[in-house]
């Protein structure tokens, strides 16, 4: 099991730097807004830890139908070198629907953000005002079955500051009726940047229970991750992470992470969806 994948901090400007998770596939309706619902509803929760380094990340995404879309949230808050940053947004899509199964979804999404400088402050009565910005994004994505494929702009309305993400996914493909696998790349282009960075995670289940993964990162703080859990009641993962420097087995970074997905619009196998009943439209039955 292998991979290709985007990963890591880098000092600078903390709205792109602060969301890097072993577990990415799960949080890439952050990177790519219009991807807010496209599993149907879902909650996500991560913790990560590195030796100087803490991050907590949370987020939340219900389609709407009434409004042929879907909205979403996330909370991300980053602690190293005496820096507090938190990040939380909110995102939109609408959906321009093919068929049942494959659509074209267009996001947005408005940011904000609070650098807290902690360390330099003389005592703990010096309460140093953060610094605090906003930013927005704009993004397509395109699903089709078991594929996810978009891209978004973050920062899009400030011209040389801005980041460029391109994704492209499957979900829980059924190699055999006792295997899936769930191949997820994505590439971040920075402005200013001369290469992208690219992040890649293969993640198999085994008997709809056993999930197990690895991921590897080019221009990347990391060389390589691994991942493994458990899926539960078919709508619940729990799962752990590690990320590691060059190709050294003691791990720099470890992670946990919770997902629930529910809903009609969540990830299934063929025979899970083959279980569905029919959907009531204008048009009559649709399976």
């Amino acid at each position: 099991m292998i991979g290709f994948v985007l990963l890591m901090v880098l000092a600078c400007p903390p709205a792109y730097s602060q969301n890097r998770y072993t577990h990415f596939p799960w949080t890439y309706d952050r990177n790519v807004s219009a991807g807010i619902g496209a599993e149907g509803t879902t909650f996500t929760f991560l913790g990560r830890v590195r030796p100087d380094t803490a991050s907590i990340y949370s987020a939340f995404a219900i389609p709407v139908n009434p409004i042929r879309g879907a909205i979403g949230g996330y909370y991300n808050r980053h602690t190293t070198n005496g820096k507090h940053v938190t990040d939380f947004g909110l995102g939109y899509n609408i959906v321009l629907r093919f068929t049942e199964t494959a659509n074209l979804r267009l996001g947005v999404q408005r940011n904000w953000h609070q650098v807290t400088d902690v360390a330099s402050a003389s005592d703990i009565w010096d309460s140093k005002a953060p610094t605090t910005y906003n930013t927005t994004d704009f993004s397509a994505l395109l699903r089709r079955d078991h594929l996810v494929t978009g891209v978004s702009m973050e920062n899009a309305l400030e011209k040389g500051n801005r980041q460029y993400n391109i994704l492209l996914g499957f979900r829980e493909l059924e190699t055999y009726s006792w295997l899936r696998s769930s191949p997820f790349m994505m590439m971040q282009i920075r402005e200013g940047r001369e290469v992208p960075e690219f992040r890649f995670n293969y993640t198999v289940t085994v008997l709809n229970t056993l999930v197990m993964g690895s991921s590897v990162y080019k221009n990347s703080y990391y060389s390589w991750g691994a991942n493994a859990g458990i899926k539960l009641f078919r709508s619940v993962w729990l799962a752990a992470g590690a990320d590691f420097k060059e190709f050294n087995t003691q791990p720099d970074a470890l992670e946990l992470g919770l997902r629930f997905n529910f809903g009609r619009g969540r990830v299934r196998s063929a025979a899970e969806e083959a279980e569905l009943p029919p959907v009531l439209s204008k048009e009559g039955l649709r399976y």
